[in-house]
């Protein structure tokens, strides 16, 4: 019944754009009145009345509708031995050499032609970049796990009053330079003749495995780095 009333529906349509056709109106205006006159809930397009009327001419009919009409193809995605080989690939790739681009190269290589038997298959690396967000990759930094909690526990903010209570001792006994000449400030007050002086480190030493790049982790299977920080490189 419902395909029925969808036909004799564009049927009026198309009926109700010829008439205004024929009286003088012009293809957009009478496309726009002919689609006004369905309620605004069915969205309809004057686009959509003109390409009716055009099949109704061709053809003696209206276009069906193909709603529900298509096959119903299962996707790879919830394949069982497609996520296993996806997955082993995955987590056994370098992390720099998992990309989409990489993992589109290893689906239209070996698995599709593996699993379906097709010769030549074309995935997409948007398609790949899709598959690898849902089974749980994320392009992002590969940061080490860092403890970053504590500083204000009870032994750490007693170990800092005393701290800066030291310094504060000490700096009246500092050494200090200013301008580019680095003229020497005496200190202010010196009672022991020693002169106290303040060393800094301003320089920063990275290694080879600091990795600093972005790639494709999973959280369920971290990456394991290389023990050691490597080379230094200044």
């Amino acid at each position: 019944m419902r395909t029925y009333t969808s036909a004799f529906v564009k049927l009026v349509m198309v009926a109700k754009y010829f008439e205004l056709r024929v009286l003088g109106g012009t293809q957009q205006y009478s496309s726009n009145a002919a689609a006004r006159t369905l309620p605004p809930a069915f969205q309809l397009g004057p686009r959509t009345v003109v390409n009716w009327a055009k099949t109704l001419q061709i053809s003696g009919r209206v276009p069906s509708s193909l709603r529900g009409k298509h096959q119903k193809t299962p996707s790879l995605i919830h394949d069982e031995d497609y996520l296993n080989m996806c997955g082993k690939w995955l987590r056994t790739s370098r992390p720099p050499m998992r990309t989409p681009r990489s993992f589109r190269l290893f689906l239209n290589e070996s698995v599709l032609p593996e699993l379906t038997g097709a010769l030549l298959t074309n995935v997409s690396e948007s398609t790949a970049r899709r598959w690898m967000i849902h089974v749980g990759y994320k392009f992002g930094s590969w940061k080490k796990d860092v403890y970053m909690d504590g500083y204000e526990r009870a032994d750490v903010v007693e170990y800092r009053k005393g701290f800066c209570t030291t310094w504060l001792e000490l700096s009246e006994r500092m050494v200090s330079y200013k301008d580019p000449d680095m003229d020497i400030v005496e200190a202010r007050s010196n009672p022991l003749g020693d002169a106290v002086v303040w060393v800094t480190h301003d320089e920063s030493v990275f290694y080879a495995n600091d990795d600093g790049g972005k790639v494709w982790t999973n959280a369920a299977h971290p990456d394991l780095p290389k023990k050691g920080r490597g080379r230094s490189i200044m």
